[in-house]
């Protein structure tokens, strides 16, 4: 991932505004269940557009400083609500080291 105010993406936001570049290598990137199953059912090239394109999501928003993640039913209605928030802090913390 390129930072803020690197990269072709970033040439075009305007001050204030974040994004993030990933080119794929076929690097392992974690994807939370409750995204992933947006496209269980989806060809692998559309499951790996999906991550990439989450992977940017979350780093642009660890860029702007999003310290708050708002879970809702992502907690509240999984099998296992512990696991589910373990889940949404370690995608933090991989966004947010990116």
């Amino acid at each position: 991932m390129t930072g803020p105010k690197s990269g072709p993406i970033a040439q075009l936001l305007a001050p204030g505004l974040f994004g993030a570049e990933l080119y794929d290598h076929g690097q392992p990137l974690p994807l939370h269940p409750d995204e992933a199953r947006h496209v269980a059912g989806a060809a692998q090239k559309r499951q790996r557009d999906f991550v990439l394109g989450r992977t940017c999501a979350h780093a642009a928003l660890a860029q702007a400083g999003a310290t708050v993640l708002v879970a809702g039913s992502s907690v509240f209605g999984a099998a296992d609500p512990g696991a589910a928030v373990a889940a949404l802090r370690t995608a933090a913390e991989v966004a947010r080291s990116a």
